[in-house]
């Protein structure tokens, strides 16, 4: 912290004694957007407040400031090449300095120096140099000259790799006016914070880390003070037990210095502190065991980062509380002015504090992230007067299914199948629960008013109606709220079955489970059930957790205990794949739940019509739309893909119970996929689709991964993945994967995510849980947890925070035995409406093994657009041109010959690269044509090729 902003509070405090100004109100308010967090904050005149930090999800910077309320005033999120801001400081012009890095310029990231004024308007930008080093520099100060002064790491990399302290001194527009360096030759020295001094002072706290140590095991504080001219008074170390790792410096009102840190990899969690005199000799040494975390400080994120004190130099430390559930809580630590414990205040909020004020009416301000894994910045305001404190207030309320539709709550009404309760205020910040199955949910909110509103699971939307759509205020903290039940009417009288599939890692001559996980939406119980499951001929059936009740060819089926509304449970099936299959090949099973007949209410614009489409290869690729229902009173588009390629477009119209088998004569061995649409007013609103593998062999990527295979309705599904040999046991996938690089998907499609994990540890795990916070492109309200390798609890929280715990799993370690150490957990999830093209989706998620570390998973993503569907040849195969190219792939040249051309007849050829630009065109006339590759480099190149009437064919050609 910047004791300048400090002394400025005790300044105010003197000046308006303990009443206090009007602004005094205690509150917790969390900012949009998603995946922002605060750094540092600072008071501003008016009892407000100014943050500064970044928004992850966009490289950017989070800049706003607020009213004395929390509210904003204005934000300034600007993209300044990637940067976010670190520390900030108010300066005598009424504007603000703020400390940034990942500043990228020239391919370097660096720290930089943002200027703006009070309104947020940007003044000036000045790039700081650290040769050595990127980034480097933490903190910085406004200087009663005007000016700024900032304090960094640099590195030096010859003769030896070194560490050393930079501090700077810049006037008013930027200009540097001095530098200094700080730390000894013996010891590698870091720097963390600086403050100014009344008198112009400037005081460094940071690490000195012996060079005879290993880091791990011995760093202590540093502290050095210099003249405002830069002048070095003095230095000193302060050795310790341990690693010492420094977080914080304060001024004291007696003239010395304390030092905030934390005893790193300590078992329990240390807090230690430090006090010096004003000279710099040591007065005394805390360190004090934090009864707040009950896990080692060997977690995801620090305890301690930052601390304040107030007039008679007690100290207030913010600790971010570990639970064994990897839940968190935000405690306030009192240490009196000799650096003993005093009190600790527990509070119900999961907030991560990165900067905490006194304030100048007596409160306590603290800045940082919401929950563990941070989904949006946070600002607390509070007397944290009394232990157990409630920055929140609750809102509890009851979702009740409505069986006699009279909307009031009976003794005998329970609750109802699966929810999503939304609770949005003014400030519009949405919050989602999952309602439990009793029906009963839990909201911790800020002051504001608030609209509940039930979101019921995707494909069901015309089964429930809610009763009404309550809204709820809340006028300030501490306040337990009971919000009026909410009662769901049903629509129709039925069960509603649903199904889903998921697998463990597909390898050959291995053993592989398929996991159904299938509900009853619906409000009857539903009897006769059974799931019908059909896999690749490759597969060989082994065992299954239902009984086997019928097998045909490769269509296996189940028989499964009557499902109650509301009811989820699973069928895993082990299957063995033949050691014929080849690594990379797309292994494809479908899940049929019966009965499967529909009771929503049909819409007037449906003629009944139910298409279901299937793929077969016998040398060629052959598709067959069937349809299931009443005869089609129109026509239903379809399409049919060959690698970028759109091979075909097409329309269709069958009576029920017809089928119409489409053939792909003599194909190369690529992936075909065919999507059909369904009539208007189709109740699954679906986009029945099918893929043709290896037909003479593949030669690339199966389509049957990058593209959607939805179905039919909720009863059927389908799941794919490619055999592996070896692949990253703690990782994250979407399905459909996307289109190529990219990873480009239509708008509007549903994401599945996978999260797999292994136990590469050397012991059993008890416990794993899976958090992953939802990007703002992703609808919480459409979650549906989905098929998973063990037994899990599915929780929803926050803006989107999902939480899957795997409660006593009992995970083998990978050496005890390799094929038990891993696991899964699928859900699905859609979009946000009307995407533009070009968004870029992209998710991660944090797996938690018992106390350890959590395991990062890389960034899925996906874009959104279909950017190569230009290149089409808009025509059934009866009216295409019928084309052979020798050879393909090609080095100079390649022959187009036209099988059924005419003498005389002309044509025209467009050559497209992979990004869809035009690199060549031709036109030739007669049977044959030769292409000449000329300066064109090696690389996948598409082409387009039609005659003066119209027909036309496309298809791809190699470079090499």
């Amino acid at each position: 912290m910047n004791v300048s902003r400090t002394l400025f509070c005790f300044l105010v405090i003197g000046l308006l004694g303990t009443a206090g100004p009007a602004w005094g109100q205690s509150f917790r308010r969390s900012y949009n957007p998603q995946t922002s967090f605060c750094r540092d904050v600072v008071e501003t005149a008016d009892g407000g407040f100014l943050m500064a930090g970044g928004i992850s999800n966009g490289n950017t910077m989070f800049l706003q400031r607020t009213n004395p309320l929390g509210g904003a005033v204005w934000t300034n999120h600007a993209a300044l090449n990637g940067a976010y801001g670190v520390a900030v400081c108010a300066a005598p012009d009424g504007g603000f300095a703020v400390l940034c890095e990942n500043y990228l310029d020239a391919g370097t990231l660096h720290s930089a120096v943002l200027k703006i004024d009070g309104g947020g308007v940007i003044q000036w930008l000045k790039v700081l140099e650290n040769p050595g080093l990127p980034n480097g520099f933490t903190d910085i100060v406004c200087t009663g000259d005007a000016g700024f002064a900032l304090t960094g790491t640099g590195r030096q990399l010859s003769p030896v790799v070194d560490f050393y302290i930079r501090l700077l001194k810049l006037d008013a527009g930027g200009t540097l006016q001095w530098e200094q360096t700080l730390g000894t030759s013996t010891t590698k020295d870091l720097a963390n914070r600086l403050l100014e001094l009344p008198n112009g002072d400037l005081v460094v706290a940071g690490e000195q880390r012996d060079d005879a140590a290993p880091v791990v095991d011995q760093a202590d504080f540093f502290l050095a003070r210099c003249n405002a001219q830069g002048n070095i008074l003095w230095q000193n170390g302060y050795p310790e037990a341990d690693y010492q790792r420094l977080y914080d410096l304060q001024a004291s009102p007696d003239g010395g210095f304390v030092l905030l840190g934390e005893t790193y990899l300590a078992d329990p969690v240390r807090i230690a502190l430090l006090k010096t005199d004003g000279a710099g000799a040591k007065l005394w040494y805390k360190n004090t065991i934090s009864t707040v975390s009950s896990t080692s400080s060997q977690v995801a994120d620090r305890v301690v980062t930052c601390f304040t004190q107030d007039l008679a130099g007690n100290l207030y430390v913010p600790v971010h509380g570990i639970n064994p559930d990897f839940s968190s809580k935000l405690a306030l630590v009192k240490f009196d002015a000799a650096g003993d414990s005093v009190w600790t205040h527990t509070s119900n909020a999961e907030d991560f504090p990165y900067a905490v004020l006194y304030t100048s009416d007596n409160h306590f301000a603290i800045a940082g992230k919401s929950g563990l894994d941070g989904a949006n910045a946070i600002l607390i305001k509070s007397d944290w007067t009394t232990d157990n404190q409630s920055f929140f207030s609750t809102i509890s309320g009851v979702v009740f299914l409505d069986q006699n539709d009279n909307c009031n709550a009976d003794s005998t009404e329970s609750g109802p199948p699966q929810f999503i309760l939304e609770a949005h205020n003014q400030f519009d910040e949405h919050l989602f629960r999952a309602v439990s199955p009793d029906g009963s949910y839990t909201f911790a909110v800020s002051p504001g008013n608030y609209t509940l509103t039930l979101h019921s699971l995707p494909g069901t939307e015309t089964l429930w109606q809610a009763c009404d759509t309550p809204t709820v205020n809340i006028a300030g903290i501490n306040q337990t709220v009971q919000a009026p039940a909410i009662g769901v009417k049903s629509l129709a009288e039925c069960p509603y079955l649903s199904v889903e599939l998921a697998a463990s890692p597909i390898r050959r001559c291995t053993t592989m489970t398929y996991t159904a996980n299938y509900c009853n939406f619906g409000n009857v119980t539903a009897t006769d059930v059974s799931i019908q499951l059909d896999v690749d001929p490759l597969m060989s059936y082994v065992s299954s957790t239902q009984p086997l009740s019928a097998q045909n060819g490769d269509t296996y089926t189940f028989e499964v205990p009557d499902v109650a509304p509301g009811q989820c449970a699973d069928v895993r099936a082990i299957f063995t794949l033949s050691c014929t299959a080849v690594n990379g090949q797309a292994i494809c099973a479908e899940a049929h739940i019966f009965p499967d007949s529909s009771c929503l209410p049909p819409s007037q614009l449906w003629d009944g019509s139910n298409l279901e489409v299937n793929a077969s290869c016998n040398g060629n690729a052959e598709f067959t739309i069937t349809n299931t229902g009443d005869d089609m009173t129109g026509i239903a588009e379809y399409v049919i893909i060959e690698d970028q390629i759109m091979y075909m477009q097409g329309s269709i119209q069958l009576d029920a119970g017809a089928d119409s088998v489409i053939v792909i004569a003599n194909p190369t061995g690529n992936s075909y996929y065919l999507q059909a649409e369904q009539r208007p007013g189709h109740p699954a609103n679906s986009l029945p689709a099918a893929v043709a593998d290896m037909c003479n062999g593949q030669t690339g990527q199966s389509l049957a991964l990058q593209l959607p295979l939805t179905q039919a309705g909720s009863y059927l599904t389908t799941y794919c993945d490619a055999v592996v040999g070896s692949f990253d046991p703690n990782d994250k996938r979407g399905f459909p994967l996307g289109w190529h690089n990219e990873h480009y998907l239509p708008v509007g499609q549903d994401i599945e995510y996978m999260i797999r994990f292994q136990n590469t540890g050397n012991d059993t795990a008890f416990l794993v849980i899976i958090r992953d916070q939802l990007p703002s492109e992703l609808d919480p309200t459409t979650v549906r947890p989905g098929p998973a390798s063990h037994p899990y609890t599915f929780e929803l929280g926050g803006n989107g925070l999902l939480k899957f715990t795997f409660a006593k799993i009992l995970l083998p370690d990978s050496t005890t035995n390799e094929a038990a150490s891993h696991g899964y957990v699928t859900f699905r999830v859609a979009q946000q409406p009307d995407l533009p093209n070009g968004t870029r989706i992209e998710n991660e998620a944090a797996i938690y093994f018992d106390f350890n570390d959590p395991v990062i998973t890389d960034k899925y993503f996906h874009t959104i657009g279909e950017p190569l569907l230009s290149f089409i040849v808009d025509r059934p195969v009866s009216e295409a041109l019928n084309l052979v190219i020798q050879p393909n792939p090609a080095q100079d040249e390649a022959n187009f010959r036209l099988v059924e051309a005419t003498p005389g007849q002309s044509f025209r050829l467009g050559l497209y690269d992979a990004r869809g630009q035009l690199v060549r065109s031709e036109t030739f006339s007669g049977a044959e044509h030769r292409f000449q590759r000329r300066d064109l480099p090696a690389g996948l190149y598409f082409f387009r090729l039609e005659d003066a009437s119209g027909k036309r064919t496309g298809g791809k050609i190699i470079l090499r």
